[in-house]
């Protein structure tokens, strides 16, 4: 039976989801405004008032073998809206992502003081960022997260056609745009730069503690990076669309009001290219199909198009996978 539990929240209500697991009590830290720390669980789910300024929940579930800890997966800051952990995907031989281990995220130049206290509580020592270099702060910029060793993967240019797409979008140049088209997107990616796919890969397996992937939004690079690293280790399909399509909530769905107060020019139209903004699950599962069909999954791109190592893939299934289903105190390291 696969086991997951979610936290998710919606301003300041947080709903907790235990999917084939009954714990015997849940708690939560840091505690609810005015309530007690301890979470009634009615059929394995729970509703609670929270502060939503607080930028992440953890939930410790008393569990018949001792407790676990599941964290939010989505890190609530000011400055950057699509934070969030890839821990707790189930993956073949009962084995799940571990938390806390590798995040990714929109870029983090806009963070805010608190935002960054509470990014150095999560530990990371290393970012892997996907973003050309006009997209980055200039050279001699300080790292938002401080004394991080950043990995620059930059990926985008050597697939010209694909550069200014939002700008040829808001002249009327491109005036129409579907699923289909950003499944094509994500393929000419592939297949423009798989040293560079790989050499993300490489940076998060080889990462000395938590380590960040992002790129601008989130959505794209960073999506499909997230994809080979979850389909890598075996997670269902379903959860690495999922993954995907939670960048619709955190952040497309935010950008929807900005976006189309600035298609004013007479030949475009948000509606018929909002494809392009969005996290469409279908987007990223053509892509998905191309990889099985044309090198045999997401492993079979890295390795053969991208030249990994094998080894590759056991450095990443010791650093973020764990024996247990929601990071139990007993077992974690297995």
């Amino acid at each position: 039976m696969t086991v997951t539990v979610e936290l998710t929240r919606d301003g300041d209500r947080l709903e907790i989801i235990c999917d084939g697991l009954r714990p015997r009590e849940v708690r939560l830290s840091p505690p609810p405004p005015g309530a007690s720390p301890v979470v009634p669980v009615d059929g394995g789910r729970a509703q609670v008032d929270v502060d939503p300024s607080v930028p992440r929940y953890v939930a410790t579930l008393k569990l018949d073998g001792g407790y676990g800890r599941v964290p939010e997966r989505h890190v609530n800051l000011s400055g950057a809206a699509n934070f969030r952990d890839l821990g707790g995907y189930g993956l073949p031989a009962g084995r799940t992502v571990r938390w806390g281990i590798l995040f990714r995220s929109d870029h983090l130049d806009h963070t805010t003081g608190s935002d960054r206290a509470a990014l150095a509580a999560l530990g990371i020592r290393e970012v892997v960022d996907l973003r050309k270099p006009g997209e980055r702060p200039p050279p001699g910029t300080a790292h938002p997260l401080g004394d991080v060793v950043v990995h620059h993967v930059p990926i985008g240019g050597l697939v010209a056609h694909l550069n200014g797409m939002t700008e040829r979008m808001l002249s009327g140049e491109i005036r129409d745009f579907s699923a289909a088209d950003m499944t094509q997107v994500y393929i000419d990616l592939l297949d423009g730069h798989p040293a560079y796919f790989a050499r993300a890969v490489r940076h998060v397996a080889g990462a000395t503690g938590p380590v960040v992937v992002n790129c601008t939004a989130g959505k794209d690079r960073t999506g499909l990076v997230a994809a080979l690293v979850l389909s890598s280790l075996g997670a269902g399909r379903e959860d690495v669309l999922r993954d995907y399509g939670l960048t619709q909530r955190y952040w497309s769905a935010r950008k929807h009001a900005e976006l189309q107060s600035r298609f004013t020019a007479p030949d475009s139209d948000f509606s018929r290219v909002q494809a392009f903004f969005d996290a469409r699950p279908e987007a990223l599962g053509g892509a998905l199909d191309y990889l099985q069909t044309r090198h045999g999954g997401a492993w079979g791109y890295l390795c053969g198009a991208g030249r990994l190592p094998d080894t590759t893939l056991g450095l990443l299934r010791t650093r973020l996978t764990t024996a247990t289903a929601v990071g139990t105190d007993r077992g974690d390291r297995a």
